[in-house]
């Protein structure tokens, strides 16, 4: 849910929607769920962790980061370039200012330039 929407401030808007496709899409991409919570044994709580949170990380890191954060179902076998293109696709949905995300025409054109570049089919 867009951070609009959360606040209670807006209805769902067509940014909103980009939003909610950005969060699909980096579960898409690591297999992991939008929020996980993991209990710290030596602080004796539980940790949140967001898709958000560990993608910027992956990204702003070398291959093998990103390696390990696409789903491990993979098994390796997909083009690193074109994860790491797509990783940042749904990060750039995920602009906390609805006038920063973009448009879903800009979205589906960056999808299909993504898929073009690579050799190896998406779907």
């Amino acid at each position: 849910m867009s951070p609009e929407v959360r606040r209670g401030g807006s209805l769902a808007t067509r940014k909103s929607d980009v939003y909610a496709f950005g969060v699909l899409l980096l579960e898409l991409i690591s297999g992991a769920e939008p929020v996980t919570y993991r209990y710290n044994d030596v602080d004796k709580v539980y940790v949140r962790k967001s898709i958000m949170e560990t993608a910027r990380a992956a990204e702003a890191g070398d291959e093998e980061m990103v390696r390990g954060w696409v789903d491990g179902r993979l098994n390796g076998l997909f083009p690193v370039e074109v994860a790491k293109e797509a990783m940042r696709l749904g990060l750039y949905c995920l602009g906390e200012d609805p006038r920063s995300r973009p448009d879903m025409g800009l979205v589906e054109g960056l999808i299909f330039d993504c898929w073009r570049r690579s050799n190896k089919p998406f779907f």
